[in-house]
Order: structure tokens, then C-alpha cells, then sequence
């Protein structure tokens, strides 16, 4: 038995979208502290909250 074409479409969505969320989430900081300037200390207690 297959899967209808929708539910494949929406599940390489989900697995998009979640692989997206995680490339932000680690590259966050260094986009923090490279161009906005942030400093390290402030970045921390950010980044702990996930």
C-alpha cells in the first residue's frame, strides 16, 4: 500500500523544515557575535534556551 502523493509532500516539508530550524539554531550565535556585534557573555544565557 503507498502513501497518498500529499502526505510525501508534506512529510519531505516537516523533514525541510526541521533541518532548516537546526542549521538557524547553530549558526545563530556566530551571527550574533560576528556581525551584530554581540558579546559572548550576552550570547550564553541566549543560546541555553532552545
Amino acid at each position: 500500500m503507498r502513501l497518498p502523493k500529499g502526505v510525501v509532500a508534506l512529510g519531505l516539508v516537516s523533514l525541510t523544515m526541521d533541518f532548516s530550524s537546526e542549521m538557524i539554531h547553530s549558526l545563530l550565535p556566530v551571527f550574533l557575535v560576528t556581525v551584530l556585534g554581540a558579546s559572548a557573555m550576552s550570547v550564553g544565557p541566549l543560546c541555553q534556551y532552545k
